[in-house]
């Protein structure tokens, strides 16, 4: 099978799917970077084909399901708040930067 044609699949233990991806070469990145955090989260993952990965049963919604512990909840909530406000951080530097280059500062000249 071409790798088009197939998809990688997070599972919790319970068996409920919290992730689906696209295996296409023009994503590997963003690939790598879901399937990491699934690890990350202890999740199972398995590359199946495409058609396979659609038919699969949901949770309600990403990571939740109705098989979760309090904790678990409770830890999910932390992380996603980690996650936003590393990605606010990122993009306040970025912002910074390019504020920079539009409006260079004057070299400082020292006698």
């Amino acid at each position: 099978m071409s790798a088009e044609s197939m998809a990688y699949v997070a599972h919790k233990s319970c068996g409920c799917v919290v992730m689906v991806h696209s295996d296409k070469p023009q994503y590997a990145k963003d690939v790598a970077r879901e399937l990491a955090a699934c690890v990350r989260d202890g999740y199972i993952i398995e590359r199946v084909p495409v058609e396979t990965a659609s038919a699969l049963p949901w949770t309600e919604s990403y990571g939740r399901c109705s098989h979760d512990s309090p904790a678990e909840a409770k830890q999910r909530e932390a992380r996603k708040q980690r996650n936003e406000a590393t990605e606010k951080r990122k993009e306040e530097k970025y912002q910074r930067a390019l504020e920079n280059l539009r409006n260079p500062k004057p070299p400082t000249v020292i006698a």
